[in-house]
């Protein structure tokens, strides 16, 4: 399968960035067509490209406090995930649609934001394998969020 980059612009009129994995671009183009996404460009990216991606702190942060209150009232882990791609910014909503996409074929979470080393430290990471291996998702992200607006504060 190859990864694909793709700029479209939602039904409501947002631009965003998505990946997509497929084996050609055709179908890539046909799935975008069929969610209801008016197609800017795609392109192909390689695994390598996600993993040498800076992802800038407060996309990690929006995406931990949307995460959080999802999956901490109930929801689980996919369909946090497609819900908070409609909350997030277009920056954040992106990086959901990857880790939606993973999930949904099996991934695991901790697996796909390790893809992202640059931009989720060792000790985001841990809480999320943490979280899977307890199944206390909701409780690890509330947790990391937290600290996160602690060390926003500081600096």
């Amino acid at each position: 399968m190859k990864q694909f980059t793709c700029f479209v612009a939602s039904p409501e009129g947002r631009r965003q960035t998505i990946y997509r994995e497929a084996p050609h671009k055709e179908a890539v183009l046909r799935d975008l067509n069929q969610e209801g996404y008016v197609i800017l460009s795609v392109e192909v990216s390689s695994e390598r490209s996600n993993s040498t991606s800076r992802i800038k702190s407060e996309i990690v942060l929006e995406f931990t406090q949307i995460l959080a209150t999802l999956t901490a009232n109930g929801l689980k882990l996919n369909e946090a995930l497609t819900v908070a791609q409609k909350l997030g910014r277009s920056k954040v909503s992106g990086l959901l649609a990857f880790c939606a996409q993973r999930v949904s074929k099996g991934e695991s979470l901790y697996h796909t934001l390790s893809n992202f080393r640059s931009g989720f430290p060792p000790i985001y990471l841990g809480l999320i394998r943490i979280g899977e291996k307890t199944g206390d998702r909701g409780g690890n992200l509330c947790s990391f969020s937290d600290l996160s607006f602690i060390t926003q504060d500081l600096t």
